[in-house]
């Protein structure tokens, strides 16, 4: 099912942006799957993480070396620790 919404979501953004040879005002971007978290923001919820492409460096191609899948809260944390660091 996300194959075809991503199509759909493609297809749209070609005839936004096809209106009169103009840049569109609105633009649809198609996001990927990297994984799956183990919850959202609270222990109920499910959670992915997505990105428009991974890219060395990013947050889509780091490796897990030990403990429990990581979860939404775990991500915030990582991009906090990361904007600190910067």
């Amino acid at each position: 099912m996300e194959k075809g919404i991503i199509e759909v979501l493609l297809l749209l953004n070609d005839r936004l942006q096809s209106k009169e040879d103009e840049l569109s005002s609105e633009r649809i971007a198609a996001y990927r799957k990297i994984r799956s978290l183990r919850y959202g923001e609270n222990p109920h919820l499910r959670a992915g993480l997505y990105m428009i492409e991974p890219h060395v460096g990013s947050f889509g191609n780091f490796e897990q070396l030990q403990g429990k899948d990581l979860s939404y809260n775990n991500i915030q944390d990582m991009y906090a620790a990361f904007l600190l660091a910067r």
